[in-house]
């Protein structure tokens, strides 16, 4: 995903939610409502743009203008500390090295990661079935077909039920399903639409990587008072410094009011930047690039969105930590957690945390003074411990030669 995709919505022509739209860089209109609204002029824009491209940041120039980079209150230097998509994976990737982070495909295969969460005792979303035609699942039902897969919607699923790709990102082919009407053969969308039923079942069986079915959770009361029941989980970015996990920073990821999942590209969502010691909203943002503004309030309930008080928010980071700490050789995670009036879950973990949520909500680049030493520290750590596993395999190669 690359940042100018936020602001693109999708035809909904299929019941799973399509992906963003692919990034353009800006167009000439926009650049003059630039220069217009903000007194910076093209030339400058453009030159800008092509400086961040070629520093550490790597921002494209869709990325310079989703970012609001145009902005003349940021300094060049506050500007470089923003990343693009490019540079975000580079700086994650020093700290989790690929060679280091072996376990790297369970922590990205949703299903497996999820059952050994739940293995271990931490509470996460509970698995109903895969849709997988080579995928051995143990106890958990797996279907092959679209005939096995609607005959379990009509008869042992359990409803609400969240739809997802079992690998992937963005919530892209992500549902959320109401209920099923097998005599009208229709599925209830949490988004008020009716799809048919056998359309549903073919396009989840076609989705490459398997398909997961989940329980879909029920979000805190409090928060559904002011955001409505769609689940808007908590992005809690975890690092690893010293041996132990410890939360970095963490944004609510709002739902647009007709959506069915959280991400930030569907027209209408909305982000909160957390205070990472009291779970306390900052700053609530909509929009990105041109659109993008402060908000204080949620546009339909009217209830504030500043000052809210996140809910077992301590408690969501506690099983923040305890989930990166079943895998310590990555230096830095990012964890999607749902909070429920059971407490919190986490949905799902990221092993290159986007950290362009975190820029958006705070109007801030994530190379900053606060973290960009605590970035050196945990890439420090991971390539000593590299080196150190080299030296090992090394060592026992050649003692079996």
């Amino acid at each position: 995903m690359t940042t100018a995709a936020i602001d693109a919505g999708s035809d909904k022509t299929t019941a799973l939610l399509e992906g963003p739209a692919k990034s353009r860089a800006p167009e000439s209109s926009a650049i003059v409502q630039v220069a217009r609204k903000f007194g910076v002029s093209p030339l400058r824009q453009f030159r800008e743009m092509l400086l961040l491209n070629r520093s550490a940041a790597r921002l494209s120039f869709a990325e310079y203008q989703s970012n609001a980079l145009f902005n003349p209150e940021l300094t060049m230097e506050q500007k470089r500390e923003f990343v693009g998509v490019k540079a975000n994976w580079t700086l994650n990737l020093g700290m989790s090295p690929y060679e280091l982070v072996r376990s790297n495909q369970l922590v990205t295969n949703k299903f497996l990661y999820c059952s050994l969460l739940a293995q271990l005792g931490l509470r996460t979303t509970r698995t109903q079935a895969l849709v997988e035609k080579h995928h051995r699942s143990g106890v958990v039902p797996s279907f092959a077909n679209a005939a096995d897969l609607k005959a379990f919607f009509l008869g042992a699923a359990r409803y609400p039920l969240f739809g997802k790709p079992n690998s992937g990102s963005l919530s892209a082919g992500s549902v959320c399903i109401e209920r099923v009407d097998g005599a009208a053969n229709q599925a209830f969308l949490a988004d008020g639409r009716q799809v048919d039923l056998d359309a549903l079942c073919e396009e989840m069986t076609g989705q490459k990587g398997g398909y997961l079915l989940q329980d879909a959770l029920v979000q805190h009361p409090e928060m559904a008072a002011i955001v409505g029941n769609a689940i808007g989980t908590v992005r809690i970015v975890t690092v690893n410094e010293n041996g132990t996990a410890r939360p970095l920073y963490a944004v609510w990821k709002i739902p647009s009011p007709k959506a069915m999942s959280d991400n930030f590209w569907q027209d209408g969502s909305m982000i909160g930047a957390i205070d990472i010691e009291t779970g306390k909203i900052l700053r609530a943002r909509t929009g990105s690039g041109l659109k993008g503004q402060d908000i204080e309030t949620h546009p339909v309930s009217g209830k504030r969105l500043v000052g809210f008080q996140l809910p077992c928010f301590q408690e969501a980071l506690a099983l923040a930590c305890q989930a990166h700490d079943v895998f310590p050789e990555f230096g830095i995670l990012g964890f999607d957690m749902a909070i429920t009036a059971d407490g919190p879950a986490v949905v799902e973990c990221n092993d290159n945390p986007f950290h362009t949520l975190f820029q958006i909500a705070n109007q801030r680049g994530i190379r900053n003074a606060d973290f960009l030493p605590v970035f050196e520290k945990v890439t420090k750590r991971s390539a000593e411990a590299l080196a150190k596993q080299r030296k090992s395999l090394k060592a026992k190669f050649k003692a079996h030669r």
